[in-house]
């Protein structure tokens, strides 16, 4: 059985008591072999005329290590590193064509194209 320990904080302590004990409760972590938190990869969506575009930094990712889903309009990647597993996740604007979204990764930068649905794209109308 693991125990966990709960830290309080005394009536009268102050607020940098609680900030240094956070730190050295991560640092324990550290050393403990557990993560900090969770890691999530930087990402920057760009939207262009046709398409939106997802780029991520996954540096060391192979295409094994990555699984990439759309389900219910929900846009997940995963990459899985040991038991290590880092995910983001992209709600999709009704205006993608999910059934056209491709992916390639290359230098450790995952790119996602998102097309736009032919109805969504912007067009020129004819003044009769």
């Amino acid at each position: 059985m693991k125990l966990t320990r709960i830290p309080t904080a005394p009536a009268n302590a102050s607020p940098f008591d609680a900030l240094f004990e956070s730190a050295f409760r991560d640092f324990d972590r550290l050393f403990a072999g557990q993560s900090i938190g969770t890691h999530e990869p930087a990402a920057d969506v760009l939207e262009g005329h046709d398409a939106y575009m997802i780029r991520l930094e996954l540096p060391g990712a192979t295409r094994d290590d990555l699984s990439i889903n759309v389900e219910d309009g929900v846009l997940t990647i995963d990459q899985y590193c040991g038991d290590d597993r880092r995910s983001r996740t992209f709600r999709l604007s009704r205006t993608v064509d999910q059934s056209a979204i491709t992916a390639a990764l290359d230098a450790g930068i995952l790119t996602v194209t998102l097309p736009r649905a032919e109805e969504a794209k912007a067009r020129q109308i004819e003044i009769n």
